[in-house]
Formats: structure tokens, sequence, C-alpha cells
């Protein structure tokens, strides 16, 4: 972990920096106990340093054990800490769901929790991407992803659409 947030941080804003973390997703992939030891780390730590590891931990952790880290990654969407909730949120989206309808339902049944939580653009441009990509695991989905998209849409933000950070 440290040697991959040294060189996210050696690149800055250059937009490969994230592409780290895909190698980073396969490292942990290779011991199940890893997924859970970076979320033990990023949840031991109060400064935040490690917040960006909690989307590739999920996702390596859903690669593994999909239902338990879909269930962590709903319950670190409803986190007070506004960042935690921003990566999983986002995590939400990016897990593959491997066509099990029952998870994507539950993960779209947060997302729909969350909009009511509170407002911030970069949360709700989580919001939005993950739940296009749910729609895209379940078509039916559809009149819920419209609802949802008017319920961002009524804050009228730029900022919601073009929020880049959140993605990593």
């Amino acid at each position: 972990m440290d040697c991959v947030k040294h060189l996210v941080a050696e690149a800055g804003n250059d937009m490969a920096a994230g592409t780290i973390f895909t190698p980073f997703i396969k490292y942990c992939e290779a011991d199940s106990n890893r997924p859970k030891e970076v979320l033990q780390i990023v949840s031991s730590t109060e400064n935040g340093e490690w917040l960006d590891f909690i989307l590739s931990a999920i996702i390596a952790g859903s690669n593994l054990q999909l239902s338990e880290y879909v269930d962590i990654a709903i319950e670190l969407s409803g986190n007070s800490n506004l960042k935690i909730q921003i990566q999983a949120t986002f995590a939400i989206g990016r897990i593959n769901y491997s066509s099990d309808i029952p998870l994507v339902e539950n993960a779209f049944k947060a997302l729909e929790k969350v909009i009511k939580s509170k407002y911030d653009d970069h949360l709700y441009a989580a919001i939005l991407k993950s739940a296009f990509s749910l729609f895209m695991v379940d078509k039916s989905l559809e009149d819920k992803l419209i609802k949802l998209y008017h319920s961002v849409m009524a804050h009228k933000s730029d900022f919601t659409l073009k929020d880049r950070k959140s993605v990593v």
C-alpha cells in the first residue's frame, strides 16, 4: 500500500496515476485476507490517508467473496465519513455482480438510501455512475434509475455530472 500510495503521489494529477490500482487489486485477490487487511488499515487511520484503497479492496474482495463484499460496500456507503461514503458508493458500481440480480437489487436499494442521506456533488456523481452500472446488469431497474436520476438532477449542479474525482 505504501508503494502504491507513493507512486500515485509522485504521478500527481497524471491521468494514468489511477492505473496502478489495477495491479494492486490483483495483488489483493491473491490472498483472501488481503482485502480485509486493507479495509482494516483504512478504518484504523483517522487522517484518511488510505481512503483511496477502499475501492480496490472492495473490488478485490468481491471477486473472491461476492455477497460479503457487496454487503461491506453497502454498509460503508452509509458511513458518516463522507469520503468513505463516496468511495464505497462508487465501488458499488464497479463490482462484477456476475448477473446476480438479487445482489444488484440490494445494491440499487442502497443507492436510493444514500441519495436521501445527504447532498454532496461528489456523492451524487458516484451514485449516478454506480446506478448506471447496475442498470447495465439489470435492465429491469430502468424506472428506478429514471427516478433516481431525477432526484439527482433536482439539485441542478453541473459539477455532479462533470465530477471525475470520484472515478479512480
